[in-house]
């Protein structure tokens, strides 16, 4: 599998977030839960969504994961429940595309991974995904996911 990797300054924006406690197992579901909440929730205020959906995974070392889920928003958002007003992630990170299911993602991380590694590149803890295309309308082979790690 081919890697293009490019260095990008992500701007932070808006977003409405719910923060997970899930599993390898369980993630898929989980995720598709909160973003369905996410998007009910975002169509009732005076916002607009601004952006894919994100995923912000900020502790995968154990059996329980913690991820942030959310959508960028043209306005902050005031939180209600496990809705919480949230920001997308900014600052200097390489980025790579994955095409294809989200079953393989895991193989793109990897190879990022050792991308990162060969480059040079400290390795900071934070690595997110961008889900450009609707899960619900693409076909598996054709879904576009891009992979952010911070540098």
């Amino acid at each position: 599998m081919a890697l293009e990797v490019k260095i990008v300054d992500v701007q932070t924006q808006p977003a409405a977030t719910i923060t997970l406690k899930t599993t390898q197992a369980t993630i898929a579901p989980d995720m598709g839960q909160a973003y369905g909440t996410l998007h009910t929730f975002i169509q009732t205020t005076d916002s607009q969504f601004a952006g894919p959906p994100f995923a912000l995974y900020q502790d995968v070392s154990g059996p329980e994961w913690t991820v942030v889920v959310g959508f960028p928003v043209t306005r902050p958002i005031q939180g209600k429940g496990d809705i919480q007003p949230g920001e997308t992630p900014s600052g200097k990170a390489a980025m790579t595309l994955h095409i294809g299911p989200y079953s393989k993602l895991m193989d793109s991380w990897n190879l990022f991974a050792e991308w990162i590694k060969a480059q040079g590149y400290k390795m900071e803890a934070l690595g997110w995904e961008s889900y450009v295309d609707d899960p619900d309308t693409t076909p598996e082979s054709d879904l576009k996911t891009e992979l952010y790690w911070a540098i």
